[in-house]
């Protein structure tokens, strides 16, 4: 395998960490500007930096790649082209991107620039392979919780570069998917400020009683992943771009772990698989470089497990045995620089010349005249001596030849303009060939002044839920436009059970929704083709669809129904919301980080609005039943508690082998029918989980008054949150 065929990508969180990445041997390097990048509290590069980095990384044959992988909102649209204009007029190599309408705008606007899906778009399959490649995106960055079997297969089926995560820290939410630090302290992940609420320390309950031990706290909080010794794997299983996390981290780690797995890539390319081994010194070297409570191979190798978790500790651990130290002091001594070949021509009474050639690209600078000496003639050696000082430079000369006539005579001072003209017109040359022009910048269109209301118009109810007695009580309640039962819930009932429950429910003139899982992997796909074959045989009227693979994969199927994109498909914007009307959506959902004023900036009315339910705050392959040994593979509640005595409902689902983390109050909207009434939604939804059934008619009661006649009644939810409705998100 040649080498460049395979990419060592590392993280700069700043115009030092870009430096260190590049003298460590990274072939790309990627980075985020002062705007819409998922690590806002990094250092990140100014606009000058930026452009300076994409020149040096041109010029010393890197890539540059910025992320632009933020949920935006719409007033923030306008900021977007003028933000990526320079560095795609310089050349930028790639963005990489989380928001779908985001992704869109730059294909149309910036159509030489190559997309890069993010990991926050929670990629999993195959399908959302397929579906990215058809929207244009050249690369996808894998989620890190699917294992190497399932890149394989990824490679195998699309066409689409695979980046994936090698090494550094680990979400416990699958990434795009936590919403956990916005609603508890405002600072969205999806944004770029993640609090990190999931390093903080739990205790788990079940039925009232406390089952983690002392030492067992830190039940969220991940160890950071290491696959050093797993590299020919990657390779084999066809991932093409290596991915090493830390644009939070110092240059120091970018420069020392970066050095290492440059080492160990070009061992493996060069040797293949028999001589693959990894010394005890450079896995210790790793250990001890911001590690959060030892390593592990994360989900690459195993489903997920108690070994992964730090339990003990969340914090890092670094410098043991000056091992930061030593690095610091390395990567400060070493230079990268890239050779280039010269040819000096000196003859008497002709303008000097210095022709320098890197790769393909030669130029030949032209500079003062060379006289004959009358007593101190200049030597090859000292004319030598002069032009290799290419300090400052990017550059050295790896062969110089020089042809000088005898006795010649000239300034050193003439000499030095001579090797910086020479190398300005050589990089001149060199860059120009990224240069390009962007379309006029885009503004976004004005939309309609007046906005249309419910007037006098019912607002549909619909109403989602996974409980057999909540289903019995909802079924004969008057005024619900539909249900949404949740997948697993109705999959465990069987096929019988399931068909005259949807009978039922059409019988009382009310529509029924098969609602998706969060998570849509490879055995989910086959469960649901194979064991479940039956599901496209019920008359469902349509299917809530939450993630790109279900979106695609629905195609495939030739599914014809009405298809409900759900707040896990975010649509900040409205660039967002148009193209999910585009796709076919009956309607998308409103994500529940925007406040009111940004819904009306957005346009609400192809939306549903989630006015009441527990909020999922995160999805994760991980199970805490077995973090904790406790796994019996029976879906069953547990409560994380945490320091404010806060209890967080968490939901295992067994049948497609995830988790689900709500928040510990519900969101409730009463009280807000005006502000709703503005918004005007295409419908409302309540969601249950926990209710009993006495609260959930209630509850479905209230919100009948409050969707259908618009009367402000006293609410039966005594404990709840307005989430972000008022607030919203930085």
């Amino acid at each position: 395998m040649e080498k460049k065929q395979i990419e060592l990508l590392a993280p700069a969180g700043s115009y030092e960490g870009f430096l260190a990445a590049l003298k460590a041997g990274a072939d790309g390097v990627y980075a985020g500007g002062d705007l819409f990048g998922a690590r806002a509290n990094a250092q990140n590069f100014t606009t000058e930096q930026l452009i300076k980095a994409i020149d040096l990384a041109h010029l010393t044959g890197k890539k540059l790649y910025l992320t632009v992988n933020t949920l935006i909102k719409d007033r923030e649209l306008d900021m977007l082209d003028s933000f990526l204009t320079p560095f795609y007029e310089r050349g930028l190599d790639a963005v990489i991107v989380q928001d779908i309408g985001v992704l869109i705008h730059i294909r149309e606007r910036f159509p030489d620039l190559s997309i890069h899906c993010s990991t926050q778009m929670t990629l999993t399959g195959v399908e959302g392979a397929k579906y990215m490649k058809e929207l244009g995106a050249k690369r996808m960055v894998t989620s890190r919780e699917i294992s190497l079997w399932e890149i394989k297969e990824i490679h195998e089926q699309v066409p689409i570069e695979i980046e994936s995560f090698i090494h550094g820290a680990l979400c416990y939410s699958y990434s795009g998917q936590c919403l956990m630090s916005g609603m508890i302290g405002g600072r969205s992940g999806n944004r770029g400020r993640c609090a990190q609420t999931c390093r903080l320390p739990f205790d788990v309950e079940k039925k009232g009683k406390t089952i983690n031990g002392k030492e067992e706290k830190y039940i969220l909080s991940l160890k950071d992943i290491c696959t050093i010794d797993l590299l020919p794997q990657f390779i084999q299983a066809g991932v093409s771009s290596l991915k090493m996390e830390g644009r939070m981290k110092k240059p120091e780690y970018t420069y020392g772990v970066t050095k290492i797995y440059r080492h160990y890539l070009d061992k493996y390319l060069e040797q293949g698989d028999e001589h693959y081994r990894v010394e005890k010194k450079d896995r210790d070297l790793l250990l001890n470089l911001y590690t959060r409570s030892g390593l592990s191979t994360g989900y690459y190798m195993e489903r997920n497990g108690r070994e992964m978790v730090t339990l003990t500790s969340p914090g890092y651990t670094t410098d043991k045995e000056n091992s930061f130290q030593k690095v610091q002091e390395e990567w400060k001594k070493e230079e990268e620089k890239q050779g280039v070949k010269g040819w000096f021509l000196g003859k008497h009474f002709h303008h000097m010349e210095l022709k320098v050639q890197l790769g393909e690209i030669e130029v030949c600078a032209k500079g003062d005249f060379v006289e004959e000496a009358k007593n101190h003639p200049v030597d090859k050696e000292g004319v030598r001596r002069q032009l290799e000082k290419t300090g400052g430079t990017p550059y050295f000369f790896e062969t110089l030849e020089i042809s000088l006539e005898n006795r010649s005579f000239f300034s050193l001072k003439s000499l030095n303009a001579l090797r910086r003209q020479a190398f300005s017109l050589l990089e001149e040359k060199a860059l120009s060939c990224y240069f390009r022009k962007a379309k006029e910048i885009y503004k976004k269109e004005e939309k309609e002044k007046r906005r249309k209301t419910f007037g006098n118009r019912t607002i549909p109810i619909h109403i989602q839920l996974r409980k057999e007695e909540h289903l019995k009580a909802l079924i004969e309640e008057e005024g619900i436009h539909g249900l949404y039962l949740e997948g697993d819930f109705l999959l465990q009932k069987g096929e019988k059970w399931m068909s005259i429950q949807v009978d039922r429910i059409h019988q009382r003139e009310k529509k029924v929704y098969f609602v998706l899982p969060s998570i849509f992997r490879k055995d989910t796909k086959d469960m649901l083709e194979k064991d479940y074959a039956y599901l496209f045989s019920m008359d469902f009227d349509g299917m809530i669809v939450k993630n790109y693979e279900e979106i695609q994969w629905l195609k495939d199927m030739g599914y014809k129904k009405e298809k409900v994109a759900d707040h896990n498909l975010y649509s900040y914007n409205h660039l967002s919301s148009n193209w999910w009307k585009k796709e076919g959506m009956a309607y998308d959902t409103v994500p529940f980080e925007l406040n009111f004023k940004e819904c009306m900036e957005r346009g609400v009315e192809n939306s549903e609005m989630v006015v009441y339910g527990y909020v999922p705050l995160m999805i994760s392959a991980q199970c805490v039943h077995k973090s904790l040994g406790k796994c019996t593979k029976v879906q069953e509640e547990l409560f994380l508690t945490d320091r404010m005595h806060k209890k967080f409902l968490v939901q295992n689902h067994c049948l497609f082998c995830y988790n689900v983390i709500y928040n510990s109050v519900p969101l409730s909207l009463h009280g807000e029918w005006k502000d709703i009434k503005k918004l005007s939604p295409k419908s409302i939804r309540l969601q249950m989980t926990m209710e009993s059934v006495k609260e959930v008619l209630e509850i479905v009661r209230y919100y009948k008054e409050f969707g259908q006649k618009g009367k402000e009644t006293s609410c039966p939810v005594i404990s709840y949150t307005k989430g972000h409705f008022r607030r919203g998100v930085q």
